[in-house]
């Protein structure tokens, strides 16, 4: 049965023929080889109990029936066509009856109407077949089913969770099915979870119905099955014939309901009926939520129906909630030694962790800085919450989802609903990026009542239940053990950070700037970003998800992530490269530390030295003896310059410095360089930087700076050219002498990845001399990572010399204080307030003017500006200079050259990003032909659009519904930020190029696709015709 009646059905959709339908031999059906069909489970209604029907439906997820129901009932006159027809003939059918010919619902029809139209033979009605379905039942009718049935199965007993909500709350679903031959019901899904039951009370001249049901475990493979037969089970879009489920990827349970059976569907099951015979039945059917049923109307359904905005018509929160209250109000004051402790410790349990789950989920718990959705920036918690006014509680939904709000939402109290009051926003709608679309960022939370008071009341409600456990004799230890465990367990569902928290850090971060992906190095707001905990890399939420086939709402409530990078998974350009490194930088108490898995043996024989060796955990077999005998070697290179030396250093670079007293140093390399004068200062941050984040992927063992600094001398710089993946990194120069002239003008170069591939990561062996007539020499080997093993022996002979193995942080401040550059590092993280172009209240500084958008950015802004300006401003303007027809991007090249097939320019969210431009398809015929076509276009929910951006992007062609587009001029700052710089780019080559329609939404929302498509074995395509003829509709 399906409780929500409200149907927005305006055009047919194509159907099967009921003839079609009714044409099957169910016998031959269940006796065919390998059938999937099954007969259902039934025992008579006298002799059975209620548990057993509870464990059919909801242990083994498998339809039930009760037989004989209404046998020995004194007023089955009652239930007739006459009674209706004396006592209801003026009622008003709502959304009802429904053609099943055309699968649209008539309007305006009364009980009357419809009795005279079923007292028509079945050959002289038109329309021919016409179902009166969800008929609110009469009260007669309701009080004696309740009185006669018992209370496990009543409407709205004691037992029927419902029944616990206030009256405002409790949904109406006890519903009468008047049907004749032919007249069906499509595969559905109940909403929320809940419990159908079907009571056919009367029929006429042997009419009876044909229940197909699936069981609960396979509720994933039947709603694929029905998607690819192109039906959708949570809008009754599809009869799937019963020749055509027979093969079935899973079980079917049929039954043939006759007067007096009593059939019980399970929750989440897929379910379809069909009446049939000469006559007409009379069903009466109601839906119910049980104890056993609720948390999988939670923990299950929920999440789907939320999925598809439908409205939450049970109030599956609130009704956990009052059903709890009431519990344990009543077991408070009851002695525990006149009750089942056990049995009342089984029905409290899962109450109070779905009543927990409620309040963790609504629960806003900043902590502290360094997770995966924050890096190093302390979250404040600046908004206290505001109340609802009114005396009704727990009866708001989400103005996008259609969920129901429990307690506390984010609220726009600028923008009004129909019925006067500000938007509601759920903070699962939130926590995605969704909400008000003109006031994102000013939203405010609001809830009905105290958090804190619903705490203490969930306090309460442990303590009672922990005297139920101790009453039932468990020790403290294990009554300890079993709280713990259930407080574990709601913690562990709702997340590191929960829905909430979530909901909060994207509010917080919409007026921020733009962090860098480390994979793809587009922007993004802080929002789509998530960090990994283990080094410096960071990841959007389009590569988590499009990329590495990851979830990224529950990757960012956790308490720590580490990367693609840091799993050797990650195929950027750096990290490809690189892949057979291990040397990846992790971050241990905030500091980088470098591991590598090699083997550093220095030897090091030093007279009357000083020396100071910090090594950096390097494995390199390397032996490097340092003899100084009191040695007088001179390096006298005064007349020897060489200006600017370009080393393409790929392997390892031998230097050999002859001295005067014979005493020649033979570094055994490939290449020969006598009396290399470099002096490398690095005066960039994000070079030094790169010296305290090291990382090396090169074939480089050692790195000999010998700086030797005189008043009047001029230094030549080396320029290095480092070679890594087939691109050039420069290595900036620089001379830091005290008062000499630098004659090199430095090349300044980014790594891609925002500083993580270190300036100083490739050097191997390479000796940076700067020779004068001083002798007071100070050199410092720095013994850096490698990827290779090498054997080298260095023998450096110097004269009263002070060899100092630096660290490389040492490096690194020694450098810095001769820092003269000003350039910003890239990305790099501070822990201080981010500063943001939009932030309307800074906090602690005044804002500044930083450059947040691109030119395109603005180009369309303007646009976007004069539209709303006045609606008959003129966007674009022919150009025909602007660029050659075959540089423009594919779609602009369709629109260009078949333009009346084309309905105008919108926005439209799709999974991947919430905003992409795109062009609305009037005529089919622009689609490649082997596109699939979903129903709801004949149906007029949904329309065609093509996408830009690139063209081979699996959702170059979209279905979008009516409900997700946006028009041109509808789109805000927060969701134009989310937009990638390709398809704005593309769409300002079509304003460049021509003036383009703009697409209007009352144009869309009268418009339909059924007479170009068709129906093929295989599902929904374009009619063949318009491509043949091209004919423009």
């Amino acid at each position: 049965m399906q409780v929500d009646t409200t149907r927005n059905i305006e055009f047919p959709m194509y159907l099967p023929s009921v003839d079609n339908i009714l044409n099957f031999n169910m016998d031959e059906l269940i006796k065919a080889p390998n059938s999937n069909f099954i007969p259902m489970s039934n025992q008579p209604y006298q002799t059975t109990s209620p548990e057993i029907v509870e464990d059919y439906i909801i242990k083994r997820g498998q339809p039930f029936v009760l037989t004989g129901t209404t046998q020995g009932w004194s007023r089955n006159n009652m239930f007739t066509l006459d009674f209706l027809s004396e006592r209801y003939s003026e009622m008003e059918l709502i959304n009802s009856p429904r053609n099943n010919e055309t699968h649209t619902d008539l309007q305006g029809w009364r009980m009357k109407d419809f009795i005279s139209y079923l007292q028509v033979s079945p050959e002289e009605r038109n329309p021919k077949h016409l179902y009166g379905k969800d008929i609110a039942c009469p009260r007669e009718w309701q009080e004696y089913l309740s009185h006669k049935l018992q209370p496990q199965y009543s409407y709205k007993s004691r037992f029927d969770l419902v029944s616990h909500l206030p009256d405002y709350l409790q949904p109406e679903t006890l519903l009468v099915y008047i049907g004749s031959n032919g007249t069906y019901t499509p595969g559905h899904i109940d909403m929320c979870g809940s419990l159908s039951q079907n009571l056919m009370v009367s029929t006429d001249q042997d009419a009876f119905a044909w229940w197909f049901i699936v069981p609960t475990e396979y509720k994933d493979e039947a709603l694929k099955f029905w998607g690819d037969k192109g039906g959708d089970v949570y809008n009754e879009s599809r009869f799937i014939r019963p020749i055509d489920l027979l093969g079935a990827p899973f079980p079917i349970y049929v039954f043939k309901q006759r007067p007096g059976d009593f059939i019980f569907v399970p929750p989440d099951s897929v379910h379809q009926v069909v009446n049939c015979g000469p006559g007409i039945s009379t069903k009466v059917a109601w839906n119910s939520i049980s104890l056993k049923s609720l948390p999988i109307s939670y923990f299950s359904s929920l999440p789907h129906t939320r999925r598809m905005a439908k409205p939450e018509l049970f109030r599956i929160k609130a009704i956990a909630y009052y059903t709890l209250r009431k519990i344990m109000g009543d077991v408070e004051n009851t002695n525990f030694n006149t009750i089942d402790v056990n049995d009342v410790i089984d029905i409290i349990a899962p109450l109070l962790e779905i009543f927990h789950n409620i309040l963790q989920t609504e629960s806003i718990l900043i902590p502290k800085p360094n997770y995966p959705y924050c890096n190093g920036e302390t979250i404040p918690f600046l908004q206290p919450f505001k109340y609802f006014n009114g005396d009704r509680i727990q009866d708001r939904r989400c103005d996008h989802c259609n969920s129901d709000i429990f307690n506390r939402c984010y609220h726009c109290e600028t923008c009004k609903t129909d019925d006067g009051q500000g938007k509601d926003f759920c903070f699962d709608c939130v926590s995605s990026g969704i909400g008000c679309e003109f006031h994102f960022k000013v939203m405010v939370l609001k809830e009905f009542i105290s958090h804190s008071k619903l705490k203490k009341e969930l306090s309460s409600f442990y303590e009672i239940y922990k005297n139920l456990l101790a009453h039932s004799g468990r020790r403290p230890k294990e009554v300890d053990d079993i709280i713990t465990k259930s407080t574990d367990r709601v913690s562990d569902e709702c997340g590191f950070l929960t829905t909430a928290t979530v909901a909060y850090h994207v509010v917080f971060y919409s007026s921020q700037k733009k962090i860098k992906c480390h994979r793809c190095e587009k922007r993004f707001k802080k929002f789509s970003i998530i960090f990994c905990t283990n080094c410096s890399s960071r990841f959007c939420e389009q590569c988590v998800v499009n990329t590495f086939g990851q979830n990224f709402q529950v990757l960012m409530k956790r308490n720590e992530w580490e990367c693609f990078c840091c799993k050797g998974l990650c195929d950027c350009s750096n990290c490809t490269s690189n892949s057979n490194s291990s040397n990846h930088p992790r971050i241990i108490n905030g500091n980088q530390q470098l591991s590598l898995p090699y083997n550093n043996n220095n030897n090091n024989n030093n007279n009357n030295n000083n020396n100071n060796n910090n090594n950096n955990n390097i494995n390199n077999n390397n032996n490097n003896n340092n003899n100084n005998n009191n040695n007088n070697n001179n390096n006298n290179n005064n007349n020897n310059n060489n200006n600017n030396n370009n080393n393409n250093i790929n392997n390892n670079n031998n230097n050999n410095n002859n001295n005067i007293n014979n005493n020649n140093i033979n570094n055994n390399h490939n290449n020969n360089n006598n009396g290399n004068n470099l002096n490398s200062s690095y005066s960039s941050l994000n070079a030094l930087s790169s010296l305290s984040q090291q990382q090396s992927y090169g074939n480089y063992d050692n790195y000999n700076n010998n700086n030797n600094n005189n008043n009047n001398y001029n230094n030549n710089n080396g320029h290095i050219q480092i070679l890594k993946s087939g691109r050039q990194y420069d290595d900036e120069q620089s001379s830091s002498s005290g008062s000499g002239s630098s004659n090199s003008t430095p090349t300044k170069s980014r790594p891609r990845n925002g500083g993580d591939d270190g300036l100083m990561s490739h050097f191997s062996n390479h000796n940076n001399n700067n020779n004068n007539n001083h002798h007071n020499n100070h050199s410092h080997n720095n013994n850096h990572m490698m990827s290779h093993h090498h054997n080298n022996n260095n023998n450096n002979n110097n004269n009263n010399n002070n060899p100092t193995t630096s660290s490389l942080s040492s490096l690194s401040t020694s450098l810095s204080s001769s820092s003269t550059s000003t350039q910003k590092p890239m990305d790099v993280h501070s822990k201080k307030r981010p500063i943001v172009l939009d932030n309307d209240k800074p906090k602690g500084r005044p804002p500044k003017n930083l450059k947040e958008w691109t030119s395109t950015h603005k180009f369309i802004i303007s646009l976007i500006e004069l539209f709303r300006s006045s609606n008959n401003a003129i966007l674009g303007k022919p150009n025909p200079h602007y660029k050659s027809i075959e540089n423009l991007p594919p779609l602009v090249q369709l629109y260009l050259s078949q333009r009346k097939a084309f309905g105008g320019v919108l926005w439209a969210k799709t999974n991947s990003c919430p905003l992409l431009p795109c062009i609305w398809v009037k005529d089919l015929s622009v689609i490649p032909p082997n596109t699939k076509l979903l129903p709801s276009l004949i149906q007029g929910k949904k329309i065609v659009v093509l996408f830009f951006g690139d063209q081979d992007q699996e959702e170059y062609v979209g279905i979008v519904g009516k409900k997700s587009i946006f028009s041109f001029d509808e789109v805000n700052q927060t969701l134009l930020l989310k937009c990638g710089e390709v398809p704005l780019a593309q769409l300002e080559d079509l304003f460049n190029t021509t003036e383009p329609e703009i697409a209007m939404k009352k144009d869309i929302a009268a418009f339909n696709y059924k007479n170009q498509i068709e129906e093929k074995e295989e599902g929904l395509y374009v009619k063949q015709e318009l491509y043949n003829n091209k004919k423009i509709i």
